[in-house]
């Protein structure tokens, strides 16, 4: 398990959709599977508020490129 630590602000894009599906700094995840054959990597996160609240979304390198996290 893992927390987000830090988010590139160098991609726009990338920041408009973190915020669209409310990932952000002090996010808890756990790296579900990795498929580098198709660039994705699939996360399963859950708010720093609601921890209980768990969401499983498919990040491509891009994305996943934007984000510094720190295990615990």
């Amino acid at each position: 398990q893992a927390v987000v630590a830090r988010i590139s602000d160098a991609d726009a894009e990338v920041l408009r959709y973190f915020a669209e599906i409310g990932f952000g700094l002090d996010v808890q995840l756990t790296v579900v599977e990795r498929r580098d054959f198709a660039g994705v990597l699939c996360i399963e996160w859950a708010p720093s508020d609601a921890p209980e609240s768990t969401t499983t979304v498919d990040l491509g390198l891009r994305a996943a490129d934007a984000v510094w996290v720190v295990t615990r």
